[in-house]
């Protein structure tokens, strides 16, 4: 899932290289990997939040858009963001919050 996510490698590779730490070899390996997790869990929480909900939330738009069209016909932008909502509820690893693919964030 995550690296899918564009641009998601070189966020990665910022991380590592964004950490300066001295000492032994396996002390400087355990201590980057110890805060490559944390901004892992921070990144993907603010990329992905909470995937039950955002699913829960993307059927609710994707009954909300069969409703109406169940009442008359979609736009070309309605029927787009159904499409949509229900392509990501097929890949079951889409659940973003933001609108976009691209994410610009950073942490740590």
């Amino acid at each position: 899932m995550w690296l899918r996510v564009e641009g998601f490698k070189d966020l990665l590779r910022s991380w590592w290289q964004g950490m300066v730490v001295s000492g032994r070899a396996s002390y400087k390996l355990a201590t980057k990997l110890k805060g490559m997790k944390q901004n892992l869990k921070i990144w993907n929480r603010e990329v992905f939040g909470n995937l039950e909900s955002n699913k829960l939330a993307a059927l609710q738009q994707v009954d909300y858009w069969d409703q109406v069209e169940s009442e008359r016909r979609l736009s070309e932008e309605e029927f787009s963001r159904r499409k949509k909502r229900k392509k990501a509820m097929l890949n079951g690893s889409r659940w973003m919050r933001s609108t976009g693919d691209n994410y610009q964030g950073s942490c740590g």
